[in-house]
């Protein structure tokens, strides 16, 4: 359909947002720049549910550059940006900081190289039993996925969990055991910038496993031994050069107390605390509350979250100042 010079240039002059904006201002003029009317258009990457905002050009192409550059967005992100309120609305500007603030945060990270791990280890006893625990690996995917999101190049070392995910940023590796997951940890971290460890790790594994199914035969008692697994963060902690290395301690008494010996002794930069006590922390939950411990002998607490707004917390502690 062939179109006029004039309807081009509206075109130009027009910028798609989410429904966000609707809400907002539907029906608000500011300074005579701005007139909101409800449009069917779209754009690649942008909801239907839009609308049109007829713009002063500068700012549209403010806002229209970041719309329609390379990385790609959900509504859900859109709706996210923290817009002015209306009452507050003094400047035009106003609306293209706020999408140029949140657009700059996508690729804030782009060059960093991130190493996260991520969900339980299985330490098999024979081919049918094995050791394990109940993490489902969300809050490690989260913090994948948070990196990820910032334009991060992100390796996911992850033991055994039925989660996928969604960023073509992140190169997963998948294993099973403790001796795995500290393999494909040290062979990525070494030219990391970054070093999340996320996962819960199995401290032990039997010494021998079965290569067939052990039977009961009537014994009453079965004695099963066990030895140390490799020590993950302590061996990365060890040959650090330059990153920043992230280690979590789920405590179940003298919390602070044992996060920080784990934080000394394994030579980390930071350390996420969660208790087992707090009903909307730990494993198989949707939420978490989280202490973060610093080597410099920084507290910070937060509130309980979603482990999609967690991850958040998280990534901005340890990226700040970086």
């Amino acid at each position: 359909q062939r179109t006029t010079a004039k309807e081009q240039n509206r075109r130009l002059q027009t910028c798609i947002l989410p429904q966000e904006f609707i809400d907002k201002w539907d029906g608000v003029v500011v300074e005579n720049h701005v007139n909101i009317v409800h449009s069917n258009s779209a754009v690649p990457k942008v909801s239907q549910k839009a609308l049109t905002l007829i713009l002063n050009s500068q700012t549209v192409d403010r806002i229209f550059r970041c719309l329609s550059g390379s990385v790609a967005v959900s509504v859900t992100e859109l709706q996210a940006i923290p817009l002015p309120p209306v009452d507050k609305l003094k400047e035009l500007e106003e609306i293209a900081e706020a999408v140029e603030s949140f657009f700059a945060s996508k690729e804030s990270l782009a060059g960093k190289r991130v190493v996260v791990t991520a969900g339980p280890t299985y330490e098999n006893i024979d081919p049918v039993r094995f050791i394990g625990n109940y993490s489902s690996g969300k809050m490690g995917f989260a913090i994948a996925e948070e990196f990820a999101s910032r334009g991060a190049e992100v390796t996911l070392v992850a033991g055994p969990s039925r989660l996928s995910v969604s960023d073509s940023r992140i190169k997963r590796v998948d294993v099973t055991s403790a001796r795995e997951m500290c393999v494909a940890a040290l062979d990525a971290s070494g030219s990391a910038d970054y070093v999340v460890l996320a996962a819960a790790v199995a401290d032990y594994a039997p010494a021998e496993v079965s290569d067939k199914k052990i039977k009961r035969e009537n014994k009453d008692e079965v004695t099963l031994r066990l030895v140390r697994n490799p020590d993950i963060a302590a061996a990365i902690g060890e040959r650090k050069n330059g990153q920043v290395l992230v280690g979590f301690a789920l405590e179940t008494d003298n919390e602070v107390e044992n996060a920080v010996k784990k934080l000394k002794k394994k030579n980390l930069d930071w350390i996420v605390l969660n208790s087992l006590r707090d009903p909307e922390a730990g494993f198989m939950k949707d939420t978490n509350k989280i202490t973060m411990l610093s080597a410099d002998g920084e507290t910070l607490k937060f509130g309980a979250k979603s482990k999609a707004e967690v991850a958040k917390d998280i990534v901005d502690v340890v990226t700040a100042n970086r």
